[in-house]
């Protein structure tokens, strides 16, 4: 699951959101055929139910995930985040 969007100061984009649980995207990973991001716990959770990708519907595994680019990694590094104390 990822952190809930509710707890960032600042705008978060739609790319930056996970499709399955809708929060902005934690330990991320991207397909490499078609580019959708999920949070790993996520994709991993719904790989064990359904071998497809959950936008697409396309065959997918858990060998077809990548690693964000480093460019996406660094936007989320820096979304800032409210103090919950």
């Amino acid at each position: 699951m990822g952190y809930d969007i509710s707890r960032f100061v600042t705008e978060v984009y739609d790319d930056l959101q996970c499709a399955i649980c809708l929060n902005v995207l934690k330990d991320a990973v991207q397909t490499k055929y078609c580019a959708h991001a999920f949070c790993k716990e996520c994709i991993d959770e719904w790989l064990q139910r359904k071998q497809m990708c959950p936008l697409d519907r396309k065959y997918l595994s858990r060998e077809d995930l990548e690693q964000l680019p480093l460019m996406v990694r660094r936007m989320l590094d820096k979304l800032k985040i409210k103090c919950d104390y």
